[in-house]
């Protein structure tokens, strides 16, 4: 209901589909996330890869240096993103990572 969406927005951003609702706190997201992953881990933000399919994703992929949408993303995630590889069901996470890095997934 829109009375339990208001009341979580006081905690979380909230994103409303047609058959659920996510909510991250306020404040915190993917990119946020990566910039963390770099920090921890010591890797360069030019070796950053975000791969996703939801608007959820549209900070990861304004931060990442390279933004993948999968094939089964809207079509305002593919349009932000550097590039868009094949849907979950057709691998598309594998035949990117192929793409990118020349070696082969054992899927």
């Amino acid at each position: 209901s829109n009375e339990f969406i208001k009341d979580l927005s006081q905690w979380f951003d909230v994103l409303v589909y047609p058959y659920y609702v996510e909510g991250m706190s306020i404040g915190y997201d993917k990119g946020g996330a990566i910039k963390i992953a770099e920090k921890v881990l010591g890797l360069e933000h030019d070796s950053t890869v975000a791969i996703g399919d939801s608007i959820n994703d549209l900070p990861m992929f304004r931060y990442a240096a390279i933004s993948v949408a999968m094939g089964n993303a809207p079509d305002e995630v593919k349009k932000i993103c550097s590039r868009v590889t094949d849907s979950v069901e057709n691998d598309g996470v594998a035949k990117i990572i192929e793409r990118l890095t020349g070696v082969a997934a054992n899927i």
